[in-house]
């Protein structure tokens, strides 16, 4: 009935001498079928892809299917557990977020009922239309696996965002030359009424990186920004620009930005707009650690600040930890917190581990 379709099996580590082979059976849970309709409106979205994925890793596997003519989809291979499940409208290209229980087989329905939110952008000091700007949507608190969904506004400054799900959203609107700003808006039946942004002139954050043991130029990407309320600033526009200077239209405040290079360890800096930045760049080190468990273990590798190693939005840095040996490279130089979590987040064990540049250490976990 539909095609298109993927699914994971939970990891096994097999060992293997220099020139060894072995046989490795790769377990995919079939007797467990979640069938149902993707409906926007009241009529099927046709080829949709569906997608479930285990929330905070506490099960190993994730499915992924698309949805016949009528809206109709059916996947295998999933654990009991719970998912974040989003239906994308390939479309509009708009994704809307649920989540589901999964025990054993079963009926899930994707009910999708959509609204159009309008809005204007002005310049802060005499209300003229900024032309141009650029406002950007996206669910809150990461529940979706796409990126937000974008609009620019015409020569009255207005903008138009159309096919919005139900939930809770962060807006943000920025024009170069100008610092952002941000608001928590809330989609119910209805949009709520023409929102409006007022941008102040700024010169934003400026960003350039260079290779710390020699002073060379690097290409530079910010992966992260949040700012001083704990609100992600978008990923899209300027956000994830790779170039040896990358200028962030941030407006005047602090604000925590992570920034990457290729094979150098990212870093996670409090920086002030306005302001200029050169951050200097490593390749860090090397972490390798060893589970002796017959069973996969949760971990996550937290900062002296807090921030989890390799965080991203849908994880919140948890990782797993297959038996046998992970190997972590790019670690940036310093002192972490090693945490083992249960099922239900709850750290059960802690090792204390230190970074340095150019050298690699073993943790038994």
């Amino acid at each position: 009935m539909c095609g298109g379709s993927s699914k994971s099996a939970e990891a096994k580590t097999v060992e293997l001498e220099r020139g060894g082979t072995a046989q490795v059976d790769i377990d995919f849970k079939s007797s467990t079928i979640i069938r149902g309709r993707v409906t926007r409106n009241g009529a099927g979205v046709p080829n949709a892809q569906v997608m479930f994925m285990p929330r905070g890793a506490k099960s190993q596997t994730s499915a992924s299917v698309a949805a016949d003519g009528d809206g109709r989809y059916e996947l295998t291979g999933l654990d009991d557990g719970t998912y974040t499940v989003q239906a994308v409208d390939m479309e509009r290209l708009s994704p809307f977020a649920t989540q589901y229980e999964v025990h054993g087989s079963g009926t899930f329905d994707i009910t999708i009922k959509t609204v159009t939110l309008r809005g204007r952008v002005v310049d802060a000091a005499d209300t003229r239309a900024l032309a141009d700007a650029s406002v950007e949507l996206r669910p809150s608190a990461g529940s979706t696996f796409i990126g937000g969904r974008g609009a620019q506004t015409d020569a009255a400054g207005n903008f138009v965002i159309e096919n919005i799900a139900a939930g809770s959203y962060q807006i943000t609107a920025d024009k170069s030359g100008y610092g952002h700003d941000a608001r928590q808006i809330t989609i119910g039946d209805s949009a709520p009424e023409d929102v409006q942004f007022r941008l102040s002139l700024s010169d934003g954050i400026t960003i350039r990186a260079i290779d710390m043991r020699d002073n060379s130029a690097l290409s530079v990407r910010v992966t992260r920004v949040v700012d001083a309320q704990g609100n992600e600033l978008p990923s899209g526009g300027n956000f994830f620009s790779s170039n040896e200077v990358v200028k962030l239209p941030l407006s005047p405040g602090t604000y925590r930005v992570t920034v990457a290079a290729s094979n150098y360890a990212p870093q996670t800096i409090s920086m002030s707009s306005p302001s200029q930045q050169t951050v200097r760049f490593s390749p860090g080190g090397t972490i390798l650690l060893h589970s002796r468990d017959t069973a996969t273990r949760r971990i996550r590798l937290v900062d002296a600040s807090g921030t989890a190693f390799g965080m991203n939005p849908f994880s919140q840095g948890i990782m797993s930890l297959s038996p046998g040996t992970m190997t972590l490279t790019n670690v940036a130089a310093g002192h972490y917190r090693l945490e083992v979590l249960d099922n239900n987040d709850k750290v059960t064990k802690t090792v204390e581990i230190d970074v340095a540049d150019g050298q690699q250490k073993d943790y038994d976990v």
